[in-house]
């Protein structure tokens, strides 16, 4: 068994995004999700119930799998989720098509809002997918899948670390101390080789 398809890790977000918060799937459909695909509410409130109770139906037969997700969705489903579940998600699905998700450089503003939380995320899902270093040793009585979640989760993690130390550096003019690390300065586009801007 591979990786799993792009529907399923978006599906499976969703799902759990909707689990640990105060939205229902009808929320998510009729609140969230409508506008991204500009199927409005209509103004009388017959056609306000029809269009409601299908929107809702289709949402649900998605979210089980009974009709496959539209490709057409896709991005406006994505934009339709709150930032904190997005950032992961849009990583997941760079790590499925074989590439780590390039993060944006933060320049040009005096103070820059800490992420902390989403590191607290990164490193709970990196501790959740660490079954194949349960025993202390990677070989081949490991699972694949169980192998790739627990590299996915790192690299989503390195991500989320990236983004820190980039807000990190344009809150403070801060770099760190770090100058042998050639690969890590390569990640984080020179940072490591600036002077350091100590206080």
């Amino acid at each position: 068994m591979g990786y799993p398809r792009e529907d399923q890790i978006i599906i499976e977000a969703t799902r759990e995004w909707l689990q640990n918060s105060n939205y229902t799937q009808a929320m998510f459909a009729t609140q969230m999700l409508a506008p991204k695909i500009e199927q409005q509410e209509p103004e009388s409130a017959e056609g306000w119930e029809k269009w409601h109770s299908k929107l809702c139906q289709r949402v649900s037969v998605i979210m089980t799998y009974k009709q496959p997700f539209p490709l057409t969705w896709k991005w406006a489903w994505i934009n339709a989720l709150p930032p904190e579940v997005r950032a992961p998600l849009d990583s997941e699905l760079a790590a499925v098509s074989g590439y780590l998700h390039t993060l944006p450089v933060i320049k040009g503003v005096n103070a820059v809002t800490a992420n902390t939380a989403m590191i607290y995320n990164g490193f709970s899902s990196l501790v959740k997918n660490s079954t194949p270093a349960h025993d202390g040793v990677y070989d081949e009585n490991d699972e694949l899948d169980a192998a790739n979640a627990q590299i996915d989760a790192s690299l989503n993690l390195i991500g989320v670390l990236i983004e820190e130390i980039q807000r990190i550096h344009a809150g403070t003019g801060a770099t760190g101390k770090i100058r042998d690390l050639e690969e890590i300065d390569k990640m984080l586009g020179g940072l490591c080789t600036q002077s350091s801007n100590e206080k």
